[in-house]
C-alpha cells in the first residue's frame, strides 16, 4: 500500500514538472522524484510529450530500483521531451508527405514524432537491431494507432552490406546500450572473452571452470547474431525517392551505415539530410575520424553542422534549451573528444 501511494506520488509530481509553467522549485523536486524513484519497485508509465513537441504517448521503461539507468525514460518521464534541439530541428525540417528514416530508433521517440510531422501521405522506417528493444517500439506503436500506420518497423542491422553481424546487448540495460563494435582495444567484449577462454580450458579444475562459467554467463554483454543490409537494400524504392531525413544513431556503428547509403547519397533528394551522432572513441575503434566522416559526406556535396546536446537532466529543469546546428570547420577546436549530432546538409550557410 505504501509503496502504491509513494509510486502515485511520484507520478502526480513527474506530470507537474512536465506540464507546469512554474518554474520555481523544479531542480528540488526533480532531486525528491529520484529519491522516491530508487525506493521503489522497478516500474513502467506512459507519458504523453509535452503539448510543444506534438501528441505522442510513450512508455518509459525500466523507471525506478537502485539500478537505473535507462536516460531515455527518466528524461521523457521528467520533462516530456528527449534531445530538445534536435526534436525542434526535426519539426523545422519534415513536411507533410516525407520520409524519415530512424536507423537505431530504439523505442520509438524520434520514429513517432516524425510520424506525426509527414501526415497521412508520409512514411517513417524505424530500424532497430535489438529484439527486446523491437518489442518496446512495438508497445510505443500501440500506443499510437493512428501514428503507427505510417511507420514500417524494421529489425534489422543496418551496415555497409547484407549478411550477419554480431550485436553486444548490455543485460541490464538494452535500451541504450546496443552495440556492433565489440573487437579491438576498448571493444565491449574484452572481459567476457576472458571468461569464455577459461570456462574452455581443459587445464582448469571443474570448480574452476564452473565458476569461469557463470562468470561468463553473468557478464553484462550478451553476443546475439542479428541480420545486417545496407539502407540502400532495406528501403523501397518510393520510400529512397521521398527521403528527406536520416537518422542515424547507432552506438559506434555509424561509419558503416553512411557507406551502405551510396545510392541514397549520390542519386536521392537534393533536399536530403543526415543526423548522424558522431563520438570519436566509437568511430577509433572502426578505423576512422569524425574528419573522415565529414570528408565522406563533403565528397556528396555535404556541410557538417554539430548539434552539442547536454545529456544530464538536471541541466535541462526548468526548461530544455534548444540550440541551432552550427557549422563545423575544424572538429578538434569546435567539439575535441565530445560525442556531437551532425547535421549533413547541402545548405552552405552559418547556421541551420
Amino acid at each position: 500500500m505504501l509503496e502504491l501511494i509513494a509510486r502515485n506520488c511520484l507520478l502526480v509530481l513527474a506530470w507537474y514538472m512536465r506540464v507546469s509553467p512554474i518554474t520555481a522549485g523544479k531542480p528540488t523536486l526533480l532531486r525528491l522524484c529520484r529519491r522516491i524513484a530508487t525506493r521503489l519497485s522497478p516500474f513502467c508509465a506512459w507519458v504523453r510529450l509535452v503539448p510543444r513537441v506534438t501528441n505522442v504517448h510513450l512508455c518509459c521503461f525500466q523507471l525506478g530500483g537502485q539500478h537505473h539507468a535507462d536516460i531515455l525514460s527518466e528524461w521523457i518521464f521528467f520533462t516530456g521531451i528527449w534531445q530538445a534541439s534536435l526534436t525542434v530541428w526535426l519539426q523545422r525540417t519534415l513536411r507533410a508527405g516525407d520520409t524519415m528514416v530512424d536507423v537505431g530508433a530504439n523505442t520509438g521517440f524520434f520514429a513517432l514524432i516524425g510520424a506525426s510531422l509527414v501526415g497521412p501521405e508520409g512514411s517513417v522506417v524505424a530500424v532497430e537491431a535489438c529484439a527486446d528493444t523491437m518489442k518496446r517500439l512495438r508497445t510505443n506503436m500501440e500506443l499510437n494507432p493512428t501514428l503507427a500506420k505510417r511507420v514500417r518497423p524494421v529489425e534489422c542491422a543496418a551496415a555497409d552490406g547484407s549478411g550477419i553481424a554480431t550485436l553486444y546487448c548490455h543485460r541490464r540495460e538494452q535500451l541504450y546500450n546496443t552495440t556492433v563494435v565489440g573487437a579491438g582495444e576498448g571493444g565491449v567484449v574484452a572481459a567476457p572473452d576472458v571468461w569464455a577462454v577459461l570456462r574452455r580450458s581443459t587445464a582448469l579444475g571443474h570448480e574452476t571452470r564452473a565458476a569461469a562459467s557463470k562468470l561468463a554467463d553473468d557478464s553484462v554483454w550478451q553476443p546475439v547474431s542479428v541480420k545486417q543490409a545496407s539502407l540502400d537494400e532495406l528501403l523501397t524504392q518510393r520510400e529512397r525517392a521521398r527521403v528527406r531525413v536520416v537518422k542515424i544513431d547507432v552506438e559506434g556503428a555509424e561509419w558503416r551505415v553512411l557507406q551502405g547509403m551510396y545510392g541514397m547519397l549520390s542519386r536521392g533528394r537534393t533536399d536530403l539530410e543526415v543526423v548522424v551522432e558522431l563520438t570519436p572513441k566509437w568511430l577509433k575503434l572502426q578505423g576512422v575520424t569524425p574528419e573522415r566522416v565529414i570528408e565522406y559526406m563533403t565528397s556528396f556535396g555535404f556541410y557538417a553542422y554539430a548539434l552539442l546536446e547536454d545529456y544530464e537532466v538536471e541541466h535541462y529543469i526548468p526548461a530544455p534549451p534548444v540550440r541551432a546546428p552550427t557549422r563545423i570547420h575544424a572538429w578538434d577546436s569546435q567539439i575535441g573528444s565530445r560525442q556531437a549530432d551532425v547535421i549533413f546538409s547541402r545548405r552552405d550557410v552559418a547556421m541551420l
